[in-house]
């Protein structure tokens, strides 16, 4: 069956949620008590573990595959992201500090940072604007690029 990469990523999220849901239930229903029915078996949820697992490979491998010409984007992104935090945690202090010197003598020291808040502001700006940017070119990708998947 052919379908978009848009519609591959919603099923790989889904498939994480059933392997997630199939590995508590193999931890939790491995022992028997006697006279108990257990809701659950591991072995057999170890088998569909598996195989949803094989599944979700495969289509992970497939959707990476198909990405290939828009990896600069989704780096990018990443990327534009992390220098955001970095700049949102620069500390931008104007002021004069006072300090004294080991004889007494007072010594007022002023702090200006090399990039104001305006600055900041403007260079996070251009980094979301690019983030938007790069999202629309992968979200406009995953909507009309193609895979093979068998669901």
């Amino acid at each position: 069956m052919e379908i978009t990469l848009a519609k591959a990523l919603k099923i790989k999220n889904q498939l994480t949620k059933e392997i997630t849901e199939l590995k508590n239930r193999v931890r939790s229903s491995n022992l028997i008590m006697e006279r108990v029915r257990n809701t659950y078996r591991s072995d057999e949820e170890g088998h569909k573990l598996t195989a949803k697992t094989d599944k979700l490979i495969e289509l992970k491998t497939k959707i990476s595959q198909a990405n290939s010409p828009i990896w600069e984007h989704i780096f990018g992104i990443t990327e534009a992201k992390g220098l955001i935090d970095i700049f949102n945690q620069m500390q931008i202090i104007d002021q004069d500090q006072i300090q004294y010197k080991p004889d007494g003598t007072e010594v007022v020291r002023t702090t200006k940072p090399y990039i104001n808040e305006e600055q900041k502001a403007k260079l996070v700006k251009g980094l979301e604007n690019a983030i938007i940017e790069k999202q629309d070119k992968i979200d406009s990708f995953n909507a009309t690029t193609k895979i093979q998947f068998e669901i």
